[in-house]
């Protein structure tokens, strides 16, 4: 960061919501998944940690998650899925309750 401000780039104006969610529905609009494709996985393997949006056949957006146990990483505990009819929707849910915006976003500060 001090190198950022020595050469004038710091501190950087904060970003809106909107301009995060309109990038995520753009990025939707080339490819069916966002930030990665879903794997499927059981328990009894290594579960992982994730959220994602996939754009489905049916043009629906549906909004996956799933966490592992903390106590054995083999048990899945928690797993969502969320249809959107619209990719504003899906990258909003996304932005709002993944990311936990508005607040911090790396050392950027996000805004409504």
């Amino acid at each position: 960061m001090e190198e950022r401000k020595e050469k004038n780039i710091w501190s950087h104006p904060p970003l809106k919501i909107v301009d995060l969610t309109n990038e995520i529905v753009e990025y939707l609009k080339k490819n069916n998944w966002f930030p990665h494709e879903w794997i499927e996985r059981k328990n009894g393997e290594t579960i992982d940690d994730v959220s994602v949006i996939e754009k489905s056949e049916k043009n629906n957006y549906i909004y996956r998650s799933r966490a592992a146990s903390p106590y054995d990483l083999t048990i899945i505990t928690m797993q969502t899925e969320k249809t959107f009819n619209y990719p504003e929707e899906a990258a909003e849910y996304y932005v709002r309750n993944v990311l936990h915006l508005p607040g911090d976003l790396d050392s950027y500060k996000v805004i409504e």
